[in-house]
């Protein structure tokens, strides 16, 4: 009973809003930029697995991701990169 417990539906909606989950998977975005800031690029092969493990989202998405986020791929390298970066 939350009444007895001493929390209000807004307390406990922004309990639920913090909550662990939400709290330790990081936005696609968030991740892109840190990824790009760190090392001017994303590639496939290094970071697929740290981008399912760190925002959650499918293998399968990576590509869509990336090409959502405005980056552009260079075939030669298998980089991603932003467009200004080139």
């Amino acid at each position: 009973d939350l009444e007895s417990a001493g929390a209000s539906a807004e307390e406990l909606e922004a309990a639920l809003e913090s909550s662990t989950l939400s709290g330790v998977l990081m936005s696609i975005d968030e991740w892109i930029d840190q990824t790009i800031a760190a090392k001017g690029y994303i590639q496939a092969q290094e970071d697929r697995e740290e981008f399912i493990i760190a925002t959650g989202a499918g293998a399968t998405k990576f590509n869509k991701w990336m090409k959502k986020a405005g980056l552009r791929f260079n075939k030669q390298t298998g980089r991603w990169t932003r467009w200004e970066d080139r």
